[in-house]
């Protein structure tokens, strides 16, 4: 046992397109790795204190995969199938036969899918705060986004993108609102042009189709959670994803929005190792609803 995580960084190449994968040994070696594939704007480097709650109990792979972090740009026209083939190869050429899997917004189609065509790999999926296309709903907002950055006026972008990722409502209470705020509007007035051009291309993807494919259905146990005031990608999308599987469990996080894996990172890293180890996740504190499959509510809280 180290105190000091053992951290491993390789390259990789598909197609011509570069990518990296990052694996992280903690307190624990022997254990099924937590496989973490993030949103926009995330590198295999940037899970904070969720990775560091993870490793408490599991080793963590993180990726870059090509239209993220240092990997290559991946063009719109390039589908999830092809994200999901990459990742596959990556874990083989680290060897990794098993893992179980948390996956978080712009990851949630490269999550899902994988479990869908690798189920032999994926012991367990969590999906947090799912996307699979750009609702309908803020369309408008994010293609307003996009102009912004087009127009390089990155304070303004950063406002606007801060808008969609965070509940703008006040009057709900969300856990380091203030400190979220800060460190988002941060991160995205001052990301670079390559990053730009990433957040693009992937965005256009998502706003290209409804990238969830229904069949086949999942036989991996699915748990699809969301924070209960997430408005970019609202809880019944997530409800909506649970239902496809048989072994689906839609639950909310209290207090939390679309960022709560940097609103709540010891109650989400709590969440996932409790779906991992099947233990009941409705016993959780944190959690405010819990429905399993068919739409039965396990627990309500008030």
């Amino acid at each position: 046992m180290s105190s000091k995580p053992e951290v491993t960084v390789r390259q990789h190449i598909r197609d011509g397109f570069v990518f990296e994968t990052r694996s992280v040994v903690g307190r624990v070696s022997d254990a099924v790795p937590v496989l973490l594939v993030g949103g926009a704007f995330q590198r295999k480097e940037s899970w904070g204190r969720l990775e560091q709650f993870l490793l408490e109990a599991r080793p963590v792979i993180t990726v870059d995969l090509p239209g993220s972090g240092s990997a290559d740009t991946l063009p719109a026209d390039y589908d999830t199938d092809f994200l999901v083939d990459t990742l596959r190869q990556g874990l083989d050429e680290l060897g990794v036969t098993h893992v179980d899997m948390a996956v978080g917004s712009y990851g949630a189609m490269i999550g899902y899918r994988m479990a869908q065509r690798h189920p032999e790999l994926v012991g367990h999926l969590v999906v947090l705060a799912c996307l699979t296309s750009i609702p309908d709903a803020i369309r408008p907002a994010v293609e307003h986004s996009l102009t912004l950055l087009r127009e390089q006026r990155m304070e303004e972008f950063a406002a606007a993108t801060v808008a969609l990722f965070m509940c703008p409502d006040t009057d709900r209470t969300v856990v380091h609102r203030v400190g979220v705020d800060r460190i988002l509007n941060r991160r995205f007035s001052t990301i670079t042009a390559d990053e730009a051009e990433k957040y693009v291309q992937n965005t256009l993807r998502l706003m290209a189709r409804d990238h969830l494919e229904p069949e086949p259905a999942i036989r991996t146990p699915l748990l699809v959670v969301t924070g209960e005031h997430d408005t970019y990608t609202p809880p019944e999308i997530s409800r909506r994803v649970a239902r496809t599987s048989p072994h689906g469990v839609f639950a909310l996080i209290a207090d939390a929005d679309h960022m709560v894996h940097l609103e709540r990172p010891r109650e989400t890293a709590d969440l996932f190792l409790a779906h991992f180890e099947e233990r009941p996740i409705e016993e959780l504190p944190f959690v405010r609803v819990c429905e399993r499959a068919g739409g039965a509510p396990a627990r309500v809280s008030a």
